[in-house]
């Protein structure tokens, strides 16, 4: 028979366990059938009620660290989103190319301007949150990926955009 360890003041699970292999069973623990168990396991349940013997899942509220880490990671798969577009690994390459002059310095630049500015207006919605100044929902994140600032590339090429001439390489015969 399977069981089910919870802790008694928050009632989360703790784990499952079977006679047929376990020989130590904590407690506090009830029994399960092997069709309650199963369903258990694929419902991702986290926690029990130990008066009705029933195993549920209950969504963990995020906490604001939470949050923080979904925004930034969000914010800097947009910010590897535009430079891969434009034929960069990522935005740190991409804001790279701003260091010395080279074929693609003003394009640098403005990744580097760009990822700046992202993380300027980002870092200040945070701390709007953390002040309870703005509310975590759907709509206000919906309004702060389209309020974002706006890449600007200059009028040139882009790595992605090599010419021709500079592709091709003389053949062994020709003089340069």
């Amino acid at each position: 028979m399977k069981y089910v360890n919870y802790d008694k003041t928050t009632n989360k699970i703790l784990g499952y366990y079977d006679d047929q292999i376990h020989t130590t069973i904590p407690t506090p623990n009830f029994q399960i059938s092997d069709e309650i168990w199963q369903e258990a396991i694929d419902k991702n349940a986290n926690k029990v009620d130990a008066k009705t013997k029933t195993l549920f899942f209950e969504a963990k509220e995020p906490t604001l660290e939470d949050i923080k880490a979904k925004f930034l990671s969000d914010v800097d798969a947009l910010l590897n989103q535009k430079a891969h577009e434009k034929g960069y690994d990522n935005i740190a390459t991409a804001a790279s190319y701003a260091a010395m002059p080279n074929p693609f310095y003003e394009e640098g630049v403005a990744f580097f301007k760009w990822r700046s500015e992202v993380y300027t207006y980002c870092y200040g919605i945070l701390e709007k949150v953390q002040k309870g100044e703005l509310a975590v929902s759907e709509e206000n994140i919906a309004k702060v990926m389209q309020d974002m600032p706006r890449l600007e590339l200059p009028e040139t090429y882009t790595q992605s955009e090599t010419t021709q001439e500079e592709t091709q390489t003389p053949s062994l015969g020709e003089q340069q």
